[in-house]
């Protein structure tokens, strides 16, 4: 029903709260407004280029950083609230602006992440939301579990309405919203519905937080959709863009069946191969206080996993550019294996990211070493910059063949954020 009353109507207005300053959209206004009066054709592609060309500078960061603050990015009604509109204006006290536009503005930061661990989950989440709208427009086939993996992060006072929210997006009605249902036996139905209709494995793949399954009831094969855990394995990539590219199977299909008690799950599985060494695992990055020496410290762990793993891909070879048995070179097999066979774009442009990031890995395996690299050396500078309040170095480097930036900034009061 909310499907439709969305998809009627001629215009959404979205209400972010009062703004007693008046100025939580006015710079987005302007530089609207400077989009207005440009030409987009002459834009630069580049992002740090098109920022300045504009005028986005930091005083656009911390309004957007307020802005995403907000709780109404985080709740899960909003998302179907958007996507259904055919038009869509943000208002926060006596100002407004169109949704497209501040999507728009939005792009200019993405990437950078000097907005913090959280506002990048909004941004990601205002990013899902972008998609729903461009594949409902398009008329394109999604399913819920394409969904459900792109909006995990949102949140809702009843667990199930992390479901229930999302059932007018998709194509597949594998379930109605009904409240008499427990959280549990929902997950369950719901996985075991997507497992009859679609015939695939792929949805008990779906990662659960091991720090929020405390009062978990179902059987490990269940994902458990309350959880906020954003991440997803790389085989589910295809499910979140709507690709395929390719399948191991062919044309062959595969019939779920489950025990009597609903309990356990029935696979018919082949051998391929025995697992010989097991490489430790990487930890994800989530500091309490994101200050320059717990950036480094983590920074170290990264690397000391990733020396691990190159030890076990490189076994008793002396060179990366062995051949292996597939007639490849042992580097391409091992990058390609750390990425799952999925990069995010063509083979030749990934093996040169690959490598650009071996040599910064080779780098840091040197300096460390020779011990240049001492944790302390950093806390100082972080302690230093936080009593000086001056800035003590910005550097940004650009990702090879992406224009993702790695940007550095030491601030009082001011914590170093960077996306990797």
């Amino acid at each position: 029903m909310m499907r439709d009353v969305y998809r009627q109507a001629r215009k959404v207005l979205i209400w972010l709260g009062e703004d007693e300053e008046g100025n939580a959209l006015k710079p987005f206004i302007k530089l609207a407004q400077k989009m207005t009066e440009s030409d987009s054709k002459t834009l630069p592609k580049n992002r740090i280029s098109k920022q300045k060309s504009i005028g986005f500078g930091d005083d656009h960061v911390l309004a957007l950083s307020s802005l995403l603050g907000r709780p109404w990015f985080r709740r899960i009604w909003v998302v179907q609230e958007v996507a259904m509109a055919r038009e869509a204006t943000i208002h926060c006290g006596n100002q407004s602006l169109p949704w497209e536009e501040f999507c728009f503005i939005l792009e200019l930061e993405n990437g950078i992440n000097t907005l913090g661990v959280n506002n990048q989950i909004v941004m990601d989440i205002v990013e899902g939301i972008v998609f729903e709208r461009k594949a409902i427009s398009q008329g394109s086939e999604t399913s819920l579990l394409q969904v459900l993996l792109r909006h995990r992060a949102s949140l809702a006072t009843d667990p199930r309405d992390k479901i229930y929210a999302l059932l007018g997006l998709c194509n597949d009605n594998l379930v109605q919203a009904d409240y008499k249902l427990g959280v549990p036996d929902l997950h369950r139905l719901l996985t075991q519905a997507h497992l009859r209709q679609h015939c695939k494995l792929d949805v008990i793949t779906v990662p659960s937080s091991p720090f929020e399954q405390d009062q978990r009831t179902n059987p490990s094969w269940v994902p458990d959709w309350s959880a906020l855990d954003a991440a997803f394995p790389l085989a589910l990539r295809t499910q979140l863009t709507n690709d395929t590219e390719y399948s191991a199977t062919g044309q062959s299909t595969w019939k779920p069946a489950f025990s009597a008690d609903d309990a356990m799950l029935g696979v018919e599985a082949q051998f391929l191969d025995d697992i010989t060494a097991l490489g430790d695992v990487r930890h994800p990055y989530r500091p309490k206080e994101m200050d320059l020496n717990s950036f480094f410290k983590q920074l170290r762990a990264e690397f000391r996993v990733g020396q691990e793993w190159y030890r076990i891909c490189l076994g008793n070879a002396t060179s990366w550019e062995a051949p292996y048995r597939t007639g490849e070179t042992l580097f391409d097999v091992c990058w390609q294996i750390l990425l799952a066979g999925c990069p995010r774009s063509d083979f030749e442009e990934s093996k040169k990211q690959a490598k650009t990031i071996w040599k910064m890995f080779r780098w840091y395996l040197w300096a460390s070493r020779m011990h240049l690299l001492p944790l302390v050396v950093f806390k100082m500078m972080d302690a230093i910059a936080k009593r000086t309040g001056k800035s003590v170095f910005i550097r940004r480097m650009i990702n090879a063949g992406t224009e993702n930036d790695f940007q550095f900034k030491v601030r009082r009061q001011y914590n170093v954020e960077i996306e990797m």
